[in-house]
């Protein structure tokens, strides 16, 4: 997608720099499509060389909108991209670990914000001039013409309690915690309520530990080992993962078939809409491309 791309976009280099193209005049140097390159090479499992031509014409699209942006006024206050690069600094420990992941991915905080900020002023533009409206039956339309998608595999709706172990600790505190927590429970403590108050599961905890309809390869053998053993109202012994210890408690069952419209509605439009969004995106992108002057530079022999 579009979008995906602009999140590893690196600030420019200084002018005199080797330049890989130029926009209605404007350089894109060449060592900022290198770095973009190496990013997503690195994403993506390949050699920067491969990515080099998909870098540079994700350079000129938001080289084009940002164009686009000054011509129209818009902008990205400040106070906007402070917050952002707070929420991002808030998934980190602590500074050093944030500084650290920095280097790790070879970039330092000011072109971050700059990265920011220019995505940011590329998606009020998209959003200014992209609207999508779905026809009132699209999802019922793609749900009968590809019945194939929506097969499924036995599943069990589950819920844990995670106790994470850290990778220098033994674990033993954990598993205390753990069997401490399932004694609870067999006492008639609500599973819900110790998940949230407990687990260390970010992405479960708040639901009561809810992870939703699961077939059995779409978690770690030992988990769904546990979990395909019970029945809805049962809760399991302390179950080892790599992850660290889990309480599990199946809720609910399904058996393998094809999910119903009313199922997949809401995740299915939203799907639908993403993928119309993307392409309107694209098609006004390419039509600011083609009424601007962009010159590909030869790299020299």
């Amino acid at each position: 997608m579009l979008m995906a791309s602009l999140a590893t976009v690196l600030s420019a280099a200084a002018d005199d720099a080797p330049v890989a193209a130029r926009v209605n005049g404007t350089p894109i140097p060449s060592a900022q499509v290198d770095k973009l390159a190496q990013r997503m090479a690195a994403a993506q499992g390949g050699a920067p060389d491969a990515s080099k031509q998909q870098a540079l014409q994700a350079l000129i699209d938001i080289e084009v909108i940002t164009q686009q942006a000054k011509a129209e006024k818009i902008d990205t206050p400040s106070a906007e991209v402070d917050q952002r690069l707070g929420e991002l600094k808030s998934h980190y420990p602590n500074p050093e670990a944030f500084q650290q992941a920095l280097a790790a991915n070879n970039a330092t905080e000011a072109e971050l914000r700059n990265d920011l900020t220019r995505t940011a002023l590329v998606q009020k533009v998209l959003d200014h001039h992209v609207t999508v409206t779905l026809a009132p039956d699209a999802a019922e339309q793609f749900y009968k013409a590809n019945q194939d998608k929506f097969q499924h595999q036995a599943e069990v709706r589950v819920s844990h309690i995670l106790f994470a172990v850290p990778a220098e600790a033994d674990g033993s505190s954990a598993k205390q915690h753990a069997t401490e927590t399932l004694a609870r429970i067999k006492k008639g403590e609500d599973f819900a309520t110790l998940a949230k108050e407990l687990s260390d599961d970010p992405g479960s905890k708040d639901k009561g530990g809810d992870l939703g309809f699961v077939p059995h390869d779409g978690v770690v053998k030992e988990f769904a080992d546990a979990a395909f053993a019970l029945k809805p109202g049962q809760v399991s012994d302390v179950v080892k993962t790599q992850f660290g210890y889990h309480i599990i408690k199946v809720t609910d069952t399904r058996p393998a078939g094809v999910a119903t419209l009313a199922e997949v509605k809401t995740e299915l439009e939203s799907f639908l809409q993403d993928q119309e969004r993307d392409k309107q995106q694209q098609a006004y992108v390419e039509g600011l491309k083609k009424k601007a002057k962009i010159e590909i530079v030869e790299p020299k022999k």
